[in-house]
């Protein structure tokens, strides 16, 4: 899967660049450029844990919708969720084809064609042949 391979080529490449960062550091400042390294990445991990994280688990949702009871809540209680929303200018039965045909190996997620649909770009239209759920349609 094609996207699976682009995931890991971009963690690589960031992991990569990191290990190259750090190096650059020891090189040039010696056993200083591993301690400004360590306190950097501590503070790039704080900044994402504390602000953008939260943010990112929430993101489009108010606090009503977080908070609100979702289906499966009760299958592991207590557990740490993600709700993320868009208001939708539209009447129910206007979204609803669009999103009982999104899917891998189907029309697509709507999201970025390169990493979520291996290159092949998501449907810009209705497609009749994908208006039924089920295992047997649209693989």
């Amino acid at each position: 899967m094609r996207t699976r391979l682009t995931i890991m080529a971009i963690v690589l490449a960031a992991a990569i660049g990191a290990i190259a960062v750090l190096a650059l550091l020891v090189v040039a400042l010696g056993w200083l450029g591993l301690a400004v390294g360590a306190v950097g990445t501590v503070g790039v991990l704080g900044v994402y844990r504390l602000w953008v994280q939260p943010w990112q688990h929430r993101w489009g949702a108010t606090d009503e919708e977080v908070h609100r009871a979702m289906p499966g809540d009760d299958l592991i209680p207590g557990a740490a969720s993600t709700t993320r929303a868009t208001a939708i200018a539209a009447p129910p039965d206007q979204v609803w084809p669009w999103l009982v045909q999104i899917g891998y190996g189907r029309a697509g997620w709507d999201s970025y064609d390169w990493i979520d649909n291996d290159g092949r770009p998501s449907a810009d239209r209705i497609l009749p042949q994908l208006q039924q759920l089920g295992w047997e349609t649209g693989s």
